[in-house]
């Protein structure tokens, strides 16, 4: 069998009826935060403050990894807070 991290199969790792409802709850939650007017401003603001500083290359400069991060933090902020208001656990 296939194994995922920690050794776990597809068998080990199948949810309950319970369970998938939770991560479709959770899903949706996201998909709309990701399709909210808010986030697409948001999201095109930070394109447009940062468009500049990329260029056809192969190299990848330092600062490229603190635009990527500085985005990963506000994104994951901001799917923690689309969830807080919903039953789903972030900590799972």
């Amino acid at each position: 069998p296939v194994t995922a991290a920690g050794g776990l199969t597809a068998a080990s790792m199948a949810l309950s009826p319970a369970e998938d409802a939770e991560v479709r709850r959770w899903l949706a939650t996201i998909g709309r935060m990701l399709h909210s007017d808010d986030f697409k401003a948001w999201n095109s603001a930070f394109l447009r403050e940062h468009c500049n500083t990329f260029e056809d290359g192969e190299e990848n400069a330092l600062e490229h990894t603190d635009i990527h991060n500085k985005f990963q933090e506000e994104v994951e902020r901001r799917i923690e807070a689309a969830v807080a208001g919903t039953d789903v656990d972030m900590a799972a």
